[in-house]
C-alpha cells in the first residue's frame, strides 16, 4: 500500500508574489479587453491592409522583372552555344569570324544586364519581405501603444519603400543598356557589304 506524501502548500513568502503576479495578469487583461473595442479592431485591419497593398504592387511588378530576367538568361545561354558552334567552322569563313566578334562585344552588355536584372529582383523580393514584416510591427504597436514602436513601423514601411525604389532604378538601368546592345548590333549588321564576309581574315 502506497502512501500519498502532503502536497507541500506554499509558503508566507511565496503567498504575496503569486497574489502579484495574478494582480498583475489581471490588470493586463482587463486593459486588453478596453483596448479590443470594435473600432479599435477596424482600425487596426485597415492599418496592416496598408502594407498588404504595397505586398500586391511588388507581386505586379515581379511579374514583369521575372520575365525580362529569365529572357535576358534565355538569350545569355543562347550566345554562348551560337559561339561554340561557330568555333567550328573553318577560320576563312567571314560570317564565322564577323558572328563570333559581335558575339564577344555584346556578352559582356549581356552580363551586366543579366547582374541588374538579378539584383533588382533581388531588391523587390526584399521589400515583400519588409512590408510583411511591418504588419506584424503595426499590430504590435497598436496593442502596446508605445511611440518608438510607431516610429519603428514608419521606419520599416520606409524601407520597403526603398527597396522598391531600388529595384525599380535598376531595371531602368537595365532597359538603357539593352537599348544600346540592339543599336550595337543593328548598326554592325547594316554596315557589312556581301564581299566582306567573304574575304574577312581573323586579325
Amino acid at each position: 500500500m502506497q502512501i500519498r506524501q502532503p502536497i507541500p502548500r506554499p509558503t508566507a513568502r511565496a503567498r504575496p508574489i503569486r497574489n502579484a503576479r495574478k494582480k498583475l495578469l489581471a490588470t493586463l487583461l482587463e486593459q486588453l479587453y478596453e483596448t479590443m473595442n470594435t473600432q479599435t479592431v477596424i482600425n487596426t485591419i485597415q492599418l496592416i491592409i496598408a502594407p498588404v497593398v504595397m505586398v500586391t504592387a511588388c507581386a505586379v511588378i515581379l511579374n514583369g522583372l521575372l520575365t525580362r530576367f529569365a529572357t535576358i538568361n534565355e538569350r545569355l545561354r543562347s550566345m554562348t552555344h551560337e559561339r561554340l558552334e561557330l568555333l567550328r567552322t573553318p577560320d576563312s569563313d567571314g560570317f564565322a569570324i564577323e558572328r563570333i566578334a559581335e558575339i564577344d562585344e555584346q556578352i559582356p552588355r549581356v552580363l551586366q544586364r543579366h547582374k541588374l536584372g538579378h539584383d533588382a529582383v533581388f531588391g523587390v523580393y526584399s521589400a515583400m519581405v519588409i512590408f510583411l514584416g511591418d504588419m506584424f510591427v503595426i499590430a504590435l504597436a497598436l496593442f502596446i501603444n508605445e511611440g518608438w514602436l510607431a516610429t519603428l513601423a514608419l521606419l520599416v514601411f520606409l524601407g520597403g519603400i526603398c527597396a522598391v525604389i531600388y529595384g525599380v532604378s535598376l531595371t531602368l538601368r537595365e532597359i538603357f543598356i539593352s537599348l544600346s546592345s540592339v543599336t550595337y548590333e543593328v548598326k554592325r549588321v547594316t554596315s557589312l557589304k556581301p564581299f566582306s564576309l567573304k574575304t574577312k581574315k581573323p586579325e
